[in-house]
């Protein structure tokens, strides 16, 4: 049983470690340290297991019907037995062993503390969700029942917006008209949202079926600030 432990836990690094050139540049990649953690922590029998119970329960059924002799059976279930005490065996070892070191291992190669690479999933994570809510709230902005929706009101209860910049807004209303039908897109109403980009020294271009294309000047930027500002408050009252 032991040897048997030990080969399959070195087929296991091998394994990993024959693909690390391909994992390490696939996707957000990965290191020596989370494959080391990788190739001894993969507890192994639970299937197997479920297998072994399987093949079992299906050579009793076969061979109780007399089609074969008493020994032929006999050896059938041995068989049988031994590969599920194999495989329960392995199950048993990984859970004691792998199991009751991995904690230590994973504080010993420093993966306890965030990694590169959950930094990077996070941040993966995290843009995606502001994309796609921002690709919502420029679909929303071409209804006519949303055009005077103040975006401190947007800020207040999506606080993944707080922080876009106009880059970003553009780029939605680009991905927008591209996947949208012609017949069907209407041009989404950024009035109420350009004044809240950009800091007012920048100028900013803008345009939308009410606005014509123009440079909207840091003063006018001021005035439109703080005219939504004003209807935010009295709607409130």
């Amino acid at each position: 049983m032991i040897v048997l432990y030990l080969f399959l836990m070195i087929i296991r690094f091998a394994l990993i470690f024959g693909f690390y050139p391909v994992t390490k540049r696939i996707g957000i990649g990965t290191n020596v340290r989370e494959s080391l953690f990788s190739s001894w922590a993969g507890l192994r029998g639970a299937v197997g297991i479920a297998l072994a119970l399987s093949i079992n329960s299906d050579v009793v059924h076969l061979t109780s019907s007399g089609a074969v002799d008493e020994s032929t059976r006999a050896k059938y279930l041995d068989y049988t037995e031994k590969l599920f005490g194999f495989v329960g065996g392995i199950a048993f070892l990984t859970l004691v062993i792998n199991a009751t070191l991995s904690g230590p291992i994973l504080k010993r190669l420093g993966l306890v503390t965030p990694s590169d690479t959950r930094e990077k999933i996070v941040k993966n994570y995290r843009d995606h969700v502001v994309a796609y809510t921002l690709g919502q709230y420029v679909r929303l902005l071409s209804e006519e029942r949303f055009h005077l929706l103040d975006f401190s009101v947007i800020k207040k209860h999506v606080p993944f917006l707080s922080n876009i910049t106009y880059e970003q807004l553009m780029n939605e209303v680009h991905k927008y008209k591209k996947n949208t039908p012609v017949h069907e897109f209407v041009e989404p109403n950024l009035e109420n949202i350009i004044p809240y980009l950009y800091e007012f020294d920048q100028p900013v271009a803008v345009k939308n079926k009410n606005v014509e294309v123009e440079n909207i000047s840091p003063e006018r930027r001021r005035v439109l600030k703080d005219v939504r500002r004003q209807s935010v408050v009295n709607i409130h009252k």
